[in-house]
């Protein structure tokens, strides 16, 4: 049977993923092989060219189509691989690029892989990506590669994720911290006064009350009310001089004035 099928498209398919999983001599061997891929029991021994022939024809196989791993970090198997036209294989080159995983390219699964398209695939990763030198301590490396297993991610797409996750509560940190420092800080025309803090005791609240100082016509007439509805840390800044009583009657003469003016639905 398998003779019968020597001469087939298929067969040389077949052949092909044999070479690229288990060859270690073959050209592409280091991103299939080298990288775990394997090929499911199925469709290897006695029957596994029948059963991948059979496969393929009820799959809708045809001379146009090449055979495609659906997730690049898995093997060959008929739950994990398709058959799709060049044009889609070629949209999958750079394989979840998107999303930082470290999968530099992905060739037609039945074609060997040239000089000129490796070429063409070092020439991408220097002008898409910088090459950052990471050092961990003497055996956190396979700590590592084992986590972003489980994640289900490559070393480097975990690097990244992990990278871009800390940089963002870095961010929200600094813009927390640069917030209050902003209501610490009284606009020019309102002189500064102790930051009110929580009352321990009905004395202690009596004698935080005596820190506002009355809210008058005068003062009215310094505060923004525009400003005052668009600003979190203005709003913070007129709490702390005048209380939240003043506040609260400042962003209710805020929203009328607006809403007249038409600038409130």
């Amino acid at each position: 049977m398998e003779y019968a099928l020597s001469k087939t498209r298929l067969y040389n398919i077949h052949s092909g993923m044999k070479q690229r999983c288990y060859n270690p001599n073959s050209q592409p061997y280091p991103l299939y092989g080298g990288r775990g891929i394997t090929i499911c029991d199925e469709w290897l021994g006695d029957n596994g060219l029948q059963n991948f022939f059979d496969w393929s024809l009820s799959h809708g196989y045809n001379e146009n189509l090449t055979i495609d791993r659906i997730d690049s970090s898995k093997g060959y198997s008929p739950d994990n691989c398709q058959w799709i036209t060049q044009s889609e294989n070629s949209k999958r080159s750079f394989t979840e690029k998107s999303s930082g995983k470290a999968v530099l390219r992905k060739q037609s699964e039945d074609s060997k892989i040239s000089k000129a398209q490796q070429k063409a695939v070092n020439k991408y990763v220097k002008n898409n990506y910088d090459r950052i030198n990471v050092t961990f301590p003497k055996g956190q490396k396979e700590i590592l590669r084992e986590h972003a297993k489980q994640q289900n991610e490559s070393v480097n797409a975990f690097i990244v994720r992990s990278v871009s996750e800390t940089m963002e509560r870095d961010n929200q940190k600094n813009a927390t911290i640069d917030m209050r420092t902003k209501s610490d800080t009284l606009s020019p025309n309102l002189s500064p006064v102790p930051t009110p803090t929580l009352p321990e005791s009905p004395a202690a609240a009596k004698k935080q009350e005596k820190q506002y100082q009355p809210f008058t016509d005068e003062d009215a007439k310094q505060i923004n009310l525009q400003k005052l509805l668009e600003s979190m840390p203005y709003q913070i800044e007129v709490a702390n001089r005048f209380g939240m009583d003043a506040l609260a009657k400042l962003m209710e003469k805020a929203r009328q004035q607006c809403a007249e003016a038409g600038q409130l639905l």
